[in-house]
């Protein structure tokens, strides 16, 4: 159970309430499976993010793949969907449902095109989303993954082809999943579960 709760351990106020978190899931009983599903899967998907630079450094695509894979991944989980699709719909769910508001304020300050006059322009949650998913679907069927690229300083960052700037940082962008997850996680809990304590 260490490497749960070392994973999880920045997302709590304590190591213990961390800890509090990861066996609550681990109770292994009908009312805690998915529960237990998306604490693992989150933890190995954005793991994979995480390591995927050892292999291909500078492809930021990559880790957009492996993290709107959790976004999914962790959406159907939540809901039971069992079955093939609707993969699309699913992501969008996972950022609308459990992505807090602080979370979605960010992410909306995240991402700028330009408007008709020129000037930028902040993309709304659905587009960030849509956007996002685009990246993921380039990776998956067109193979192409080394197109987009996360803001690594106080500038905006374009990627290649894009008319998107991109002013948000890898490390935030994975905080938001892993607290969205968190989120979807305490959400299939009995209700007896204290999660005031995740951050």
């Amino acid at each position: 159970m260490e490497k749960w709760i070392d994973f999880y351990e920045p997302f709590f106020s304590t190591r213990d309430t961390a800890a509090d978190f990861v066996a609550a899931c681990e109770a292994r009983s009908d009312a805690t499976e998915a529960a237990m599903l998306i604490m693992h899967q989150t933890q190995r998907l954005v793991s994979l993010a995480d390591d995927i630079v050892k292999i291909r450094p500078q492809r930021d695509s990559l880790q957009v793949l492996f993290l709107a894979i959790c976004a999914e991944d962790v959406a159907k989980l939540q809901d039971g969907f069992a079955q093939e699709g609707k993969s699309k719909s699913y992501t969008r769910k996972f950022f609308e449902v459990f992505v807090s508001s602080n979370d979605k304020n960010q992410l909306e300050a995240a991402l700028v095109a330009e408007d008709a006059h020129g000037a930028d322009r902040t993309l709304k949650l659905e587009e960030v989303v849509d956007y996002l998913y685009g990246i993921r679907c380039d990776v998956v069927h067109e193979g192409r993954y080394w197109e987009f690229f996360f803001c690594t300083g106080e500038y905006t960052t374009y990627s290649t082809n894009s008319q998107v700037g991109v002013r948000i940082g890898y490390s935030q962008f994975r905080d938001i999943i892993v607290r969205a997850a968190i989120a979807a996680a305490l959400s299939r809990m009995p209700k007896t579960t204290n999660g005031n304590d995740a951050a």
